[in-house]
This record gives C-alpha cells, structure tokens and sequence, in this order.
C-alpha cells in the first residue's frame, strides 16, 4: 500500500538530501515503526508518503515513491489524501473548524460526502477515541493530547486505506496512549497500512510488525521489535529505550500540609483554596491547596485534567 523504492529526496536550496536511498514497504494489515533521532529524516519520510514530498515542498525526487502501485508524481494530493491519511507532530496545524464535531466532519463535507452518512461517520469516529462528549467543545480550549485525538478522529472519519502517524502520542497521557495502541492494533487488523514515526517506542511493543532506525538520511537497521532490544545500537542513534516501567505507583503519597508550611519547613510556593473555571464552564479544581519545594516537581494527569 506504501511503498518507496530507492527514494532519495533534496529539499530546495538544500546541498544534500535529505533522504538518501531509502526502500521501504508497508502492506495492508502490517504497522512499521520508523526512528531515529531528530533530523535523520523522519519527517521528510511522512511527506514523501503522503505527497507532500515533492508536490507542495518541490525540491528534486529520485527514485519512486507508490501509494497502491501508483507514483505519488501522478496523483493530485487530493486523490491521495483520500487514500492516506496523515496525523502530524503538530495537529493544531492541520485543523479548519473551531469545534470538534465540525473538525471530524470537514474533510467529508468538503468532498461532498451526503449529509446523513457523514453524521454517522463522525459519530462513529469520535466514540472511537472517547471524543463524544467534548463534540461540542472549542478545539482552543482543548488540550494538547486531545487536539492530537481530534485530529486522529477528523482522519478516521474519511476511511482512508492507510495512515502516516507523526509522533502520534507525544501528549497523550499513559492511559490514552494504551488506548491509542489498542486501536492502532485493531486498525491494522482490519486491513488498514500504518507507518508511524516516533521517538517513544515502548507503547508500540507487541504492535508494531517492523521497525526501521534511521540515521542521517538513510535506513541504517530494519526488522522486528526485538531490533530495539540492541544497546549499541540505541546509542549509536540515538534511540529511547524500548521498555518504560510505569513508575507513577511508586510516587509518595500526597500528604496535606499545615497552612503557611510547604511540607518540609523550606521556602517554596504555596497555593491555598485555589479554585478555577473557565468561563461558562463547571470548576475546573475546586479548593485546591498544594505546595512547591525549592527543586523540580512534576506535574501529571490525564489529557483535560486541567494540568494546563
């Protein structure tokens, strides 16, 4: 469904390629896993999927780049937006409407898509990432991690026949990326061709069926998850690790504090009753009393808990 033989890409003004004989294929019901560090070519490998590389970017393609057998120079971006859909690092980028429901349903309407079967489909593509009840909601007032739903909601809507994720769960809390994979798995076992680009690899152990490590513009290692197990390798380019414990059980116990202390006698910043809506809205936290030591604290929660 995706494919890219002896691709090598040159952005314009550039003296060097950005991606360098790069071969790759992705078929229908298989999930690649692609990274690397920053700047090995990552993202130059979403756009030349997806047509972006060299149609709207220009610059100079050798080599072939398919989508179902057919060279992304001979389709209009139109044509493979239809068949490929891209979720990017950014989603806020990639949004026209202002509410959620509008967002998921702007793609369809734009192609003519009759009324009541887009009601459906966008009905259907927001209870598949738990979106329902913010169908309503601003996308500005949403957080990070929800954009990114939203934005994977407004793709799943077109039934497109493949997905190119950029760094898919970068703000998702643990929960949400669990779920994330969940259904990226079931995706995948419907048929559907999945590249996903990222730096986090853990919460694609047991998802993804091969994984490509790119170094400097070139396809340096390629083959099962187990590939990642390899230290030498994770060093040599930069890679995260492969398993991530869930250490939140571990933390310390939340202990209240007496007013006017931080909890160890030290300076600090102490927050008393601190309460919070946004306008129109519920409370948001409601006679919240915490305290801050001198040193860094981390700040958790799941998407929309009001970390912002």
């Amino acid at each position: 469904m995706l494919r890219l033989d002896s691709v090598s890409y040159t952005y314009p003004q550039a003296a060097t390629p950005a991606v360098a004989d790069v071969n790759l294929a992705v078929r229908p019901g298989q999930l690649v896993l692609c990274t690397g560090r920053s700047g090995c070519g990552k993202s130059t490998l979403v756009r030349l999927l997806n047509g972006l590389a060299p149609q709207y970017y220009h610059g100079f393609l050798t080599g072939r780049a398919l989508i179902d057998g057919h060279d992304t120079r001979e389709r209009s971006l139109t044509e493979i937006s239809a068949l490929v859909g891209t979720l990017f690092q950014n989603p806020e980028t990639q949004f026209f409407a202002l509410t959620v429901e509008d967002e998921a349903a702007v793609s369809l309407e734009c192609r003519g898509v009759e009324s009541s079967v887009c009601v459906t489909a966008v009905r259907n593509a927001l209870k598949e990432l738990g979106l329902e009840n913010l169908a309503a909601q601003s996308v500005l007032k949403l957080s990070e991690g929800q954009k990114q739903k939203v934005g994977l909601a407004s793709i799943l809507s077109q039934e497109p026949r493949a997905l190119v994720l950029d760094e898919p769960a970068a703000n998702l809390d643990p929960e949400a990326t669990v779920e994330l994979a969940c259904r990226l798995r079931a995706l995948k076992e419907s048929g559907m061709a999945i590249l996903v680009v990222d730096h986090r690899l853990y919460w694609l152990e047991g998802v993804a069926d091969r994984v490509l490590v790119m170094k400097k513009g070139e396809i340096c290692a390629m083959g099962n998850y187990a590939l990642l197990e390899d230290e030498g390798l994770r060093a040599a380019c930069g890679l995260r690790d492969c398993h991530v414990e869930d250490v939140r059980r571990l933390l310390p116990e939340n202990r209240p504090t007496h007013k006017g202390e931080n909890g160890s006698g030290e300076r600090g910043l102490r927050v008393e009753e601190l309460s919070f809506a946004y306008k129109g809205q519920a409370d948001l936290f409601h006679q919240v009393s915490f305290s801050l030591r001198p040193g860094v604290t981390a700040l958790i929660g799941e998407n929309g808990a009001g970390k912002t």
